[in-house]
């Protein structure tokens, strides 16, 4: 059986399931990092990845970074999806008008 480490995610149960190094690649990633995939419980397909910085860790240091990040970038996710659900809103609103103004100048 695969062993698997549970982090909580703002409430959410996850998995670290993956762990490894990557390097500097400028200009988006300046220096090097470790890379930590993490599984969510529900919905099981969903997963992302959070980068810490290259150093020691203790267990306990490295499992609160982890949390620490995978909290942070789980909120800029929700938050992105709440700016697209207000943009897909926004637009069939503009749609609808736009609709409107077809119909009115016989353009249909």
């Amino acid at each position: 059986m695969e062993k698997k480490v549970s982090v909580g995610i703002l409430g959410n149960k996850a998995w670290v399931i993956g762990i490894s190094g990557r390097p500097a690649d400028p200009p988006r990633w300046p220096e090097d990092r470790i890379q930590v995939w993490l599984e969510f419980e529900k919905p099981a397909t969903f997963s992302f990845g959070v980068n810490l910085p290259v150093r020691s860790y203790t267990r306990d240091e490295f499992l609160t970074a982890v949390r620490r990040e995978g909290e942070h970038r789980l909120k800029v996710m929700l938050g992105e999806r709440e700016l697209r659900k207000s943009k897909d809103q926004k637009l069939k609103e503009l749609d609808k008008i736009a609709g409107e103004l077809i119909v009115l100048i016989g353009l249909e």
